[in-house]
């Protein structure tokens, strides 16, 4: 079976199988699932610290269009990798 690919108007969360903390401007995440230690850069923890609520996609992009100097389209595309990454280590989930 097949999984739908996430898209800028998919809304996603944490799952509650994981468990992170802030360190300095970054963040480690512990798979509870897997029990394998993840680690996310600055802009990885914005999204995040903007996932830890149900969140539309397209407002995850908006707000960091707000934040740094990057073209739309390679917000979407960079947002929309990190988020199928974490999706396929069963970080996050979607909501549909």
């Amino acid at each position: 079976m097949i999984k739908n690919k996430i898209t800028v108007n998919s809304v996603v969360q944490l799952v509650k199988s994981q468990i992170s903390c802030n360190l300095a401007n970054e963040v480690a995440i512990l798979g509870l699932k897997d029990f394998v230690y993840y680690g996310l850069n600055p802009i990885g923890t914005v999204i995040w610290d903007l996932i830890k609520e149900p969140k539309r996609v397209n407002e995850i992009v908006n707000v960091l269009l707000k934040e740094y100097c990057v073209e739309k389209e390679q917000c979407e595309n960079d947002v929309l990798e990190l988020l199928e990454e974490l999706k396929s280590k069963e970080l996050i989930e979607v909501i549909e």
